[in-house]
This record gives structure tokens, C-alpha cells and sequence, in this order.
């Protein structure tokens, strides 16, 4: 098929690539200039927006990309960092291959050490030919959404789920969907106490407060949140995109759990779905080695799709000093942070992310 030259363009400003998001198979929130916007502003990374035009002056395939700079790592090429997965907007081999050189070109002018990408089944698409290496796997569990609640809760949702749902409702459990950033900063004191249960850094509050502002006005953000006597005790975001609702964050009070605040939460995301007349939950990425986290989400009615992270390497200098000092500080933080309050985790993550 004919084309031009692969363009790199700015997708705030052309609005050919929302348009063309908008129709392309395997696109998610995660394509969208929205959010773009939302890692641009809170972490300060250069765009690299890869796309072919076609005949008539559209866009007919594309791949987003960002600049990151990690402190043991490097410079680096990612699609998308803070993302779950971004799949590359193409099942067209030749047009994935002048993506991927356009990619790697890019790579090389801004000596990055590698180029990664996310993706989920790719089909037709034979990445070996490209020399790109597996280097993580993840699960996606997704949810196909009917447009009767009934059907939802007597033929999809676990009998345990639905009695813990019962439960929650029961025990006093309320939720209240939020309608202002101060509804955002409860949740982010969820959000930092159970990042700091697991051992992990807690993004910035700049990230929450910009995924507010900026998808709120479109309807693209929901936030849920489950109150017991008046305390907020468990936190949900979902994203809206095209048909699709995505589950970005969950986190809660864990001296509450009893109450099953976070199935009251999960079960009103279904609701949502339903009232949306969406076709589909997605669940989020889990680990592999995450087996209770992976059951949790199974007995919601999900089926898995494998995500993969691919690498190709144009750098190794020094590469090899970097990723042992990365693995060792990757095992040794959850042991730090755990020990940690919580109001010294919000420093500590403010700089690990300032280095994706």
C-alpha cells in the first residue's frame, strides 16, 4: 500500500491521531493524546509519536512512545511507561517494520540504550524476525461485559463474591463516587498505605491530581470510594475509554478488609460497565508469581491475555554495571519501605519516579 515517510507527530495538536485511535483494533485509553498529556505533565518526559499517513491524508497505523531517563538504567524508548500495555496500532507486518526501524532510529539519535515495548497477542506479526527479546510477562484479566445486571451477577460473579458483596452492604460498607480533587487526596492516603504494605514507592500525588484535571471534563476518569462510619477504608479508579472501562487503581485500608469494602467496589465497577453500555472490564496487569491477586480477579468471570514486554537492545555499554545495581535495589526496597512511615514513602516515591 502506498504511503509516505513515517511521521512523528504531536497528538495534542493533530488531531488525526485521537480519530484514528478512536477506530483501530487494540487500541486502549493508554493511545489516547489524553493521556499523553497526563505523563507529560506529571513526570516531564519527551513524546516520540510514531505514525503512517495514507492515501487520503489519515493516519492508518501508529506506535507512542516516551523518552525516559532511568538512573541505573539510562535513556531508554518505552511504549508506554506507566502503562499496563500499549499495543502497536498495526496487524500489517511491512507497516510494523517501518514503525520499528523509524523506532529504533529514534532510539539511536537519542541514545537510548533500548527500546521497549508492551504488548499484548500481536497475531500476525512474527517479532522474532525484528530481534526483539521477551524479557517480562504479565497477565491481563478481562471481563466481557453483557448489557443485563442479572445476567452479570447470576451467571458471571463467583457465589462467594456475591455473598461478601451481601456482606459489605450488610456491615455498613458505602460508596460514594467523587466529585472533586479533595475525594482524589482521600484516596491517594489509601493509595501510599497500601503501596507501602507491599513494599513498593508510591507514585507522585501530581500523577492523581493530572489524571483528574485533565480526564475528568471528559468523563474519561471515575473514582469510587467506600466509606465505613463516615472513614474511607478502600479506593477504586476506572478509566473510560471508547467501549471499554479500565481499572487503573485499587487500594485499601487493610485494618477494614473484613468489611469487603473492595467487592462492593469491584461489583459497582461491573454496574458502571453495564450502565455504560460498555463491552468490556479490564482488570489491570498482574504478575505471574501474584497467585492471589490472579485467583481474586478469576473469580470475577475474567479470562487471561498474556502481556509481554519486548526489548532490543542498541546499547550495552556499561548495560550490564546498571541492571545488576537495578536488580539488587529492586529486592532490597520492598525489605526498606516496609519499615518506613508512611509520610517518608511521598519523598521517596517523588524521586524514583523522577527516573522511570
Amino acid at each position: 500500500m502506498n504511503s509516505g515517510p513515517v511521521s512523528i507527530i504531536d497528538p495534542s495538536a493533530d488531531g488525526r491521531w485521537d480519530a484514528f485511535v478512536s477506530r483501530a483494533p487494540g487500541s486502549s485509553v493508554f493511545h489516547h493524546s489524553s493521556w499523553k498529556k497526563v505523563i507529560e505533565e506529571t513526570f516531564h518526559l519527551k513524546p516520540l509519536y510514531l505514525a503512517l499517513e495514507d492515501g487520503a491524508d489519515s493516519l492508518r497505523c501508529g506506535i507512542p512512545f516516551f523518552l525516559t531517563d532511568g538512573l541505573l538504567t539510562g535513556k531508554a524508548l518505552i511504549s508506554l511507561p506507566l502503562s499496563d500495555y500499549c499495543d502497536i496500532l498495526t496487524d500489517d507486518a511491512e507497516d510494523f517494520g517501518r514503525l520499528w526501524r523509524s523506532a529504533l532510529d529514534q532510539g539511536r539519535e537519542n541514545r537510548a540504550r533500548y527500546v521497549e515495548i508492551r504488548l499484548r497477542d500481536k497475531g500476525r506479526i512474527d517479532l522474532g524476525l525484528h530481534s526483539l527479546e521477551k524479557r517480562k510477562t504479565y497477565l491481563n484479566h478481562f471481563l466481557e461485559i453483557k448489557d443485563d445486571i442479572d445476567f452479570m451477577e447470576k451467571k458471571v460473579i463467583e457465589k462467594s463474591y456475591k455473598y461478601d458483596i451481601r456482606q459489605a452492604t450488610k456491615s455498613g460498607v458505602v460508596l460514594k463516587a467523587a466529585k472533586s480533587e479533595p475525594d482524589m487526596k482521600r484516596y491517594y492516603r489509601l493509595y501510599v498505605s497500601t503501596r507501602a504494605h507491599h513494599g513498593l514507592p508510591p507514585m507522585p500525588y501530581a500523577f492523581f491530581r493530572n489524571m483528574w484535571h485533565i480526564l475528568s471534563p471528559s468523563k474519561m476518569i471515575y473514582l469510587f470510594l467506600a466509606y465505613w462510619l463516615e472513614r474511607p477504608v478502600a479506593g477504586i479508579i476506572f478509566l473510560r475509554y471508547n467501549d471499554c472501562l479500565y481499572a487503573l487503581s485499587n487500594s485499601s485500608d487493610r485494618r477494614f478488609l473484613d468489611k469487603k469494602p473492595n467487592h462492593l467496589l469491584w461489583w459497582r465497577g461491573i454496574q458502571l460497565a453495564v450502565d455504560l453500555n460498555l463491552s468490556g472490564l479490564d482488570f489491570g496487569r498482574t504478575s505471574l508469581d501474584n497467585r492471589g491477586l490472579r485467583f481474586f480477579k478469576q473469580r470475577w468471570g475474567t479470562k487471561e491475555i498474556q502481556i509481554n514486554y519486548y526489548r532490543y537492545d542498541i546499547s550495552v555499554t556499561n548495560r550490564q554495571g546498571g541492571l545488576h545495581a537495578l536488580s539488587y535495589l529492586e529486592r532490597a526496597m520492598p525489605r526498606v519501605i516496609k519499615r518506613l512511615p508512611s509520610w517518608a514513602l511521598r519523598p521517596i516515591g517523588n524521586m524514583v519516579y523522577r527516573y522511570l
